[in-house]
């Protein structure tokens, strides 16, 4: 199984266990001592079909870093280790990623808006990510649609889960073995 298989399976066991979590979460919600003492039951906030609203399950940071100092792969793990070493002094946990000592992964990523930015200024991203290895692109491209909002229960409230599962293909097609006279054909086929 190739790298881009393995962190696919990853993905698909971290999402597992997040609804589990939430679906967990909102079973000891309805059942808490709180309802229990008043007799009534606190409603739970769900989507139009029904499924309750994610809730946070974890905190994520992420640093904006200028790249004039990262010109090698040396260089990248050298600030690993420098993070590593600080996150040790303030007690802050640090998780290593069993891939560090690898080659690094290069990936091409793309944010896309409206030319007045109306999705940036409504909290919404679109962003288009293709992995590459020895300088190729591999396997599809990775199309997220997230919306970011600082108070949490808009951003619980808002339904960013496809109602429909749906592909994008794109294909060259020659009518040589030159590639001469080839066209481009972009696809979007939409599953109910």
């Amino acid at each position: 199984m190739g790298k881009k298989g393995k962190d696919e399976k990853k993905r698909k066991k971290k999402d597992e266990k997040e609804q589990k979590g939430s679906r967990a979460e909102v079973q000891r919600e309805s059942g808490d001592q709180k309802g229990a003492a008043t007799g009534i039951e606190e409603p739970i906030a769900t989507y139009s079909d029904g499924h309750p609203h994610d809730r946070v399950q974890y905190l994520e940071g992420k640093l904006i870093l200028k790249p004039d100092r990262f010109t090698s792969v040396e260089s990248f793990r050298d600030f690993g280790r420098l993070v590593q070493r600080t996150a040790k002094k303030l007690y802050v946990g640090f998780i290593t990623d069993p891939e560090t000592g690898l080659r690094p992964d290069v990936r091409e990523i793309l944010f896309l808006d409206t030319p007045d930015f109306r999705l940036y200024n409504n909290a919404f991203i679109l962003r288009r990510r293709i992995s590459y290895v020895d300088g190729f692109p591999v396997g599809g491209p990775e199309i997220v649609f997230k919306f970011r909002h600082p108070d949490e229960q808009k951003a619980a409230a808002m339904d960013v889960r496809p109602k429909y599962r749906w592909q994008v293909s794109d294909q060259v097609q020659s009518r040589s073995p030159t590639l001469e006279g080839s066209d481009r054909r972009v696809s979007h086929v939409v599953f109910s």
